[in-house]
């Protein structure tokens, strides 16, 4: 079980690295395309709320609502777990569909309200941009759910490729077709989003076919209880409609960020969207990932609250030290990063520039808001779908403060600034309900090895800035250079982590410890103590 746990999340972490790749080639195609320009923000603009409604019905709704009643019942009863399935796919393309093709018609109204800043000409490609993703977005929601019923069966290489399949598309249309057209994109983008639930679904049916594929209990889980219940999909009903306005109100923040950056000047949503995306690959890759692997468990778990505890102890201690490092090569080589991967065709040196100090105040949210990803995931694991609400509620008051006020101050710079610091505040008030409300958090070691790691982090930070100060000048900005200099300071920054980590004690022997909390076979003890 140990063995086949690491290897399973060694291979949802390359198959998301796969996808983000595929994904920032496509944003790097489009930043060369169209530049800082009204056509990027544009593109965009539109790409975000396919998004948004994706993070909302699926990953922060439907999946924390059905994975935990599905796996219950496929221990007991395959054939209504198979019931539940499908009843849930159809039940949300019958409410999806005719709100689509609503969507298609008050597009104009829409693009007025979220983006009030973009001049006519930017609200009408917007527009164009559109409306070919609204059925898309359907197919990319039940594709999002698909994919969460295929990996609580443990099927989990189908859902993590196919996500990328929209990007290859769109990469093939700008390598074929140079002098495409944003509503040209927009389609083969859509079409993509199509692809991927017409990938899931033969998958999904053999699962549900054969009840050998079915997930067998998790090692931990209590045999005595049983689970047999009278109406499971009013139970996932239940359970979303709480979930569904917490994720609400977190994404609301995305959509505000974006209507304060439209009234900052054209290029200011690309600018904005390149660089979170690029401060957000870490996130995937790390909490993102191990999230993915870990949240069966921890719903398996929910019943043993020393189990659970241990097992969220381990995500979190594989999932920090790998944060901050991520944290430490953003903001030294961020100037680096986007000159590397943006900086072509239209997209200027300026607006490198400007997008590489955006970058930096990104990256300052990045380790508050993995944990945070992994807290949330347990919080839903216990089917506590209450606690996440008022957490959210909060931080989106603190996040209109924070926005209004910095972009006031400093800009775009600003708004990425007071998504960091909600970031912080939302994590803190998730652990803070694990610690008070279930005692579930070993906060004292999380605290230990957050005190541990900072100066660890601190030293990969001023490492990684020495050798670009000195390589800079030194090699050029050539694309080899380039690729040289980015070497160099991962293997400058990551050297420093690893060295001041060992010194001080987190990382003992092999390097590779930093992976034994993967090992369920051994928890750590906590003990009520550290609870």
């Amino acid at each position: 079980m140990a063995a086949n746990l690491r290897r399973t999340a060694a291979l949802v972490l390359g198959l998301t690295l796969t996808v983000n790749a595929l994904n920032y080639l496509r944003d790097a195609a489009l930043a060369a395309r169209f530049g800082a320009s009204p056509a990027s923000d544009a593109i965009f603009s539109a790409l975000l709320l396919p998004a948004i409604l994706q993070q909302m019905l699926v990953a922060g709704t439907l999946a924390p609502a059905v994975v935990p009643v599905y796996l219950e019942m496929a221990g007991h009863s395959p054939s209504q777990a198979r019931r539940l399935t499908w009843q849930v796919l159809l039940s949300v393309a019958v409410g999806l569909i005719p709100l689509a093709v609503l969507a298609v018609f008050l597009t104009p109204a829409l693009v007025n309200l979220l983006f009030p800043g973009f001049d006519a000409a930017t609200q009408a490609l917007t527009v164009q941009a559109l409306r070919p993703f609204w059925p898309g977005a359907v197919c990319l929601i039940l594709a999002g759910l698909t994919g969460s019923l295929l990996n609580a069966a443990d099927h989990f290489v189908l859902p993590a490729l196919t996500p990328g399949l929209g990007s290859a598309l769109a990469l093939i249309v700008l390598w074929l077709w140079p002098a495409v057209s944003v509503p040209e994109l927009a389609l083969a983008l859509a079409l993509g989003m199509a692809m991927q639930l017409l990938l899931h679904l033969p998958g999904l049916w053999a699962t549900g076919r054969n009840p050998h594929a079915l997930p067998a209990p998790v090692d931990g889980m209590n045999p005595a209880v049983r689970f047999a219940p009278a109406r499971p999909l009013r139970r996932v009903l239940m359970l979303s409609l709480p979930l569904f306005a917490y994720v609400s109100l977190s994404q609301i923040m995305t959509l505000i960020e974006r209507v304060f950056a439209s009234h900052l000047g054209t290029g200011a949503v690309a600018r904005l969207t390149l660089a979170q995306k690029l401060a957000s690959l870490p996130l995937f890759l790390v909490a993102g990932s191990l999230a993915v692997v870990i949240f069966p468990r921890l719903a398996a778990l929910q019943i043993n609250r020393a189990d659970f505890s241990a097992a969220l102890a381990s995500g979190l201690r594989t999932a920090l030290p790998l944060l901050l490092l991520a944290t430490a090569w953003l903001m030294s080589g961020s100037q680096l990063l986007v000159t590397l991967l943006y900086q072509h065709g239209l997209f200027s040196s300026q607006d490198g520039a400007q997008t590489a100090i955006l970058l930096q105040g990104y990256a300052l949210g990045l380790a508050p808001a993995g944990l945070g990803a992994i807290l949330l995931k347990a919080l839903h694991a216990r089917q506590d779908v209450r606690s996440p609400l008022w957490v959210a509620a909060v931080s989106l008051t603190c996040y209109l403060a924070l926005a209004a006020l910095c972009s006031r101050a400093w800009g775009a710079l600003g708004l990425a600034l007071a998504l960091s610091t909600t970031a912080l505040i939302s994590t803190s008030l998730l652990a803070l309900v694990l610690v008070q409300r279930h005692q579930a958090l070993a906060w004292r070691r999380l605290l230990h090895d957050l005190r541990l790691l900072l100066p660890a982090a601190a030293a990969a930070l001023a490492a990684g800035w020495l050798a670009e100060v000195w390589l800079q000048p030194a090699l050029g900005a050539t694309l080899p250079a380039l690729l040289l200099r980015l070497l160099v300071l991962i293997l400058v920054g990551g050297g420093a982590f690893a060295i001041l980590a060992r010194r001080v004690g987190f990382v003992r022997g092999d390097p590779r410890s930093w992976l034994e909390p993967l090992r369920p076979a051994r928890p750590p003890p906590v003990s009520q103590a550290e609870v």
